[in-house]
């Protein structure tokens, strides 16, 4: 290949690598914060839903995301499984549980739009018919990925899949059921649009959101 075509096809896969982990960061330590917020995360949920007065930010959420992505790398790297690295089996198990993670909710669309818990759509409106289609052509799609996250040399991560699942299942059931209540409904979702107008004065800003709007990107 040319020389100067090598540079910047090189250059382009590391912006590109750049970003994606970048957006990853975002992601995780977002969800992070959220779920501490709503008290999700056994015994670290206070520390990881503090906001940072200066930032405006979730600093512990975004540092312990980032220090963990960067653990699993170098364990998950050091190590095999069955003549494979375990990173290769461990990156195709993600891959699975985050298309496991859109699969879900819209098979679960597929069976309730039209219905009583979902009579309409939103906003954004493609029609029952074509969400149908698509949501169809979706779960096709990522049951085609997930066959391919579970071939060799990657096959144990079927077994590993599995294996969270149920454990996750377990967990549930025995402990977080009852320990965890949820995103907050009714009159908590009000109390809780009121200490963050309260911690915004506090740093000198003024709450624009009504007391019962969604709190889903409020840091």
């Amino acid at each position: 290949m040319n020389p100067a075509v090598k540079v910047l096809l090189y250059i382009a896969i590391f912006v590109s690598q750049w970003l994606c982990g970048l957006a990853t960061v975002t992601s995780a330590s977002r969800m992070l914060f959220a779920f501490s917020r709503d008290g999700g995360m056994p015994f670290v949920s206070r520390p990881l839903a503090t906001v940072s007065p200066r930032h405006r930010t979730p600093v512990a959420s975004i540092w312990t995301a980032s220090i963990l992505a960067t653990l699993f790398v170098w364990f998950t790297s050091s190590i095999t499984i069955a003549g494979t690295p375990a990173y290769s089996i461990v990156v195709s198990c993600t891959v699975i549980f985050l298309f496991l993670s859109f699969t879900v909710p819209i098979a679960l669309g597929l069976v309730n739009i039209g219905g009583p818990k979902w009579p309409v759509m939103g906003p954004w409106n493609m029609g029952i018919g074509a969400y149908k289609v698509i949501a169809v052509l979706s779960i096709v799609a990522m049951a085609l990925i997930f066959f391919i996250g579970i071939q060799p040399p990657n096959d144990w991560a079927l077994e590993i899949t599995v294996g969270f699942i149920i454990l996750a299942l377990i967990i549930w059931v025995l402990i977080e059921n009852r320990r965890f209540k949820g995103p907050p409904i009714g009159d908590e979702i009000a109390r809780r649009a009121a200490v963050i107008a309260a911690a915004e004065r506090a740093v000198g800003e003024t709450a624009t959101e009504a007391p019962g709007s969604t709190m889903g990107n409020r840091a």
